[in-house]
């Protein structure tokens, strides 16, 4: 739902940040070298400067491979990954790297159109961890790829909400009950 009103860049930073976990800055920073299309990302320069490759969903990759076949074709692969066009004081066209605060006003309009107004960068980074959480129930593999350095920091994904509780009491009433009686034993045997 998100993604239908963008156009393909919107598509490719939105993917990115909500499928793959990138924060805004590491998004910025990306290079046209840096999409692989066989993987994801070849390297992500993480908090602290660290660079790091990051893996992305088949969807993923088939968004940024079309983002950059239609809109980066023919850049170098130091140029960036995502840049904005202005016109300077002389008329003419220019292009320069997106900024962090251009990505959280491009996920903003994106929020606004979609019905979600406060939407925001580390809303789809935090949905993306969530999501990989429920679906894996492997808090590690969640810790590495949202490239978090303390685990302390991931288990703030493992908020259990009112679906998982549902979906935990559901298994209750399960076809292959335990046909073994739950009463406790007389004399706890």
């Amino acid at each position: 739902m998100l993604l239908r009103h963008c156009n393909l860049r919107e598509r490719a930073v939105l993917a990115l940040m909500a499928r793959g976990g990138l924060r805004r800055g590491e998004v910025a920073s990306l290079d046209v070298g840096d999409a692989a299309p066989e993987f994801g990302l070849r390297r992500v320069i993480g908090k602290g400067g660290y660079e790091v490759p990051v893996a992305l969903t088949p969807r993923t990759r088939v968004i940024l491979r079309d983002y950059v076949a239609a809109e980066r074709a023919g850049a170098p692969p130091t140029a960036p990954l995502f840049v904005v066009t202005y016109m300077n004081t002389a008329g003419l066209s220019m292009e320069r790297r997106i900024t962090g605060q251009r990505i959280w006003k491009v996920v903003r309009a994106a929020g606004k159109r979609a019905g979600i107004p406060a939407l925001h960068p580390h809303a789809l980074r935090h949905a993306c961890g969530a999501e990989l959480l429920r679906r894996t129930k492997n808090l590690r593999l969640v810790q590495e790829q949202l490239r978090h350095a303390d685990v302390q920091t991931t288990t703030g994904y493992t908020k259990i909400t009112q679906q998982d509780i549902r979906e935990g009491l559901a298994t209750l009433d399960s076809e292959g009950e335990s046909k073994r009686d739950s009463r406790p034993s007389p004399k706890g045997i």
